[in-house]
């Protein structure tokens, strides 16, 4: 309540349960390659100051491009990304779906700028990526 001007706030549970991501969790990333995920449509389209991850993706993309045969990456629910080259990307999927790709990685890419909401709430994306073995990166702090 304390900084959001809020008179009514209520806490909902949102986060995966381990069962979500247990067909999928005795699968291994490759290890000729490493391999990355971003999950989002914040590649292809700016939706705003809270999930602004321009200057990480400059960054990935040379990354990407400097060592493009030990380098991939999974870019999953960006339906105008088209994949080529390292680049893999699945489109917009179901959310049960997404761990049978991220059971393939090695990182989980939490590119987002902090904003006043990461005082009260987590980022989802970190428990999908820690409930399937991913190791989460972060790009920036997330203090306020």
């Amino acid at each position: 309540k304390q900084g959001l001007n809020a008179t009514r706030v209520y806490i909902i549970k949102n986060y995966p349960l381990r069962n979500e991501g247990l067909n999928y969790i005795n699968n291994l990333p490759p290890k000729h390659k490493i391999r990355f995920a971003y999950i989002g449509k914040e590649l292809t389209r700016y939706t705003g100051y809270h999930r602004d991850i321009r200057d990480s993706w400059k960054v990935l993309k040379k990354y990407l491009k400097m060592y493009r045969n030990n380098v991939e990456l999974i870019v999953i629910g960006d339906d105008k990304l088209v994949s080529r080259g390292n680049i893999q990307s699945t489109g917009f999927i179901k959310h049960v779906d997404m761990y049978r790709y991220l059971s393939e990685v090695h990182y989980g890419i939490l590119a987002l700028k902090p904003t006043v909401v990461h005082k009260y709430a987590s980022l989802l994306r970190t428990y999908v990526f820690a409930i399937i073995g991913v190791i989460p990166v972060i790009s920036y702090p997330l203090t306020v």
